[in-house]
């Protein structure tokens, strides 16, 4: 759960951080444009935080973080393959939906599997391991920038997304999702 918490805050960082500049500086959009469709990132968010829960507990959480992270990281890639700013402000909707959804499910998973006595220290250690990564992203995000350019940044993270959905697929137990009972 560190793992996918941490790659979360990656992938979270390197886009509230370095987006709004590579949409103005290499995408050549406005900066109202680049403000608006950073913007939709969120307002996404927001919608995932809700329902991400039913996700997980319709899918298993397991399911649910890989299938977010999975699709977090194909988003990263179109958004270096993408032409159009209707293309671009669609993918942005569908990176929040699944981006935003990584951390509850996260939390919800830690909580659900330790016992009582051990919930609060599981969520503070998975949640110190993701603020540190998270703490350190933005800078090796930012020399990666500098160092290779923002298609291969992005894509790089891209594939950090991918290896990191492939050791918590392997890695995680998953219990059966939840089914309601109809009566």
């Amino acid at each position: 759960m560190a793992l996918a918490i941490g790659l979360y805050n990656v992938c979270l960082t390197a886009l509230l951080t370095f987006t709004p500049s590579y949409l103005v500086e290499f995408r050549g959009l406005s900066l109202a444009s680049a403000g608006l469709i950073s913007m939709v990132l969120h307002a996404a968010g927001f919608v995932a935080k809700v329902g991400s829960g039913f996700a997980a507990e319709r899918v298993g959480s397991r399911n649910a973080i890989c299938g977010a992270a999975a699709i977090t990281g194909a988003s990263i890639v179109l958004l270096t393959l993408l032409e159009g700013d209707l293309l671009l402000a669609l993918n942005f909707v569908l990176m929040g939906l699944v981006l935003y959804a990584f951390s509850p499910i996260v939390y919800s998973s830690v909580t659900s599997a330790l016992p009582s006595r051990l919930k609060a220290t599981g969520l503070s250690v998975v949640t110190i391991a993701g603020n540190l990564v998270g703490a350190f992203s933005a800078a090796m995000v930012g020399s990666l920038i500098d160092a290779r350019g923002y298609n291969s940044a992005f894509l790089i993270i891209a594939g950090t997304v991918f290896l990191v959905t492939f050791l918590v697929f392997t890695t995680m137990r998953d219990r059966a999702p939840h089914r309601p009972r109809v009566v």
